[in-house]
């Protein structure tokens, strides 16, 4: 689980909702968790930070109301890394 304090110092837990991405991927063919990794940093949308909110269990325009954009993209990355999604530094081999 990710911790992390909001502008008005409340912290805030987060950690991937795994039904809500299995959901999400059965209900549309096209949608690909991998790939909204994949395209954040080359195609960066509004659309793919609204899901990666909805997959922390957040609604989208209530976290950006206390996160930016920014962190909630590093926040959901953090969730990846937790998760075992994305390497962490920790992974690297010498």
């Amino acid at each position: 689980m990710i911790t992390r304090t909001d502008k008005q110092g409340i912290t805030h837990q987060f950690a991937l909702d795994l039904e809500w991405i299995l959901a999400e991927e059965e209900r549309d063919p096209k949608y690909s968790f991998f790939k909204d990794l994949e395209n954040i940093a080359e195609n960066p949308r509004l659309t793919t930070i609204k899901r990666m909110s909805e997959a922390m269990g957040y609604e989208f325009l209530e976290l950006s109301k206390i996160f930016t954009i920014f962190e909630i993209v590093a926040i959901f990355g953090d969730c990846c890394k937790d998760m075992g999604f994305m390497p962490t530094e920790s992974d690297a081999t010498a």
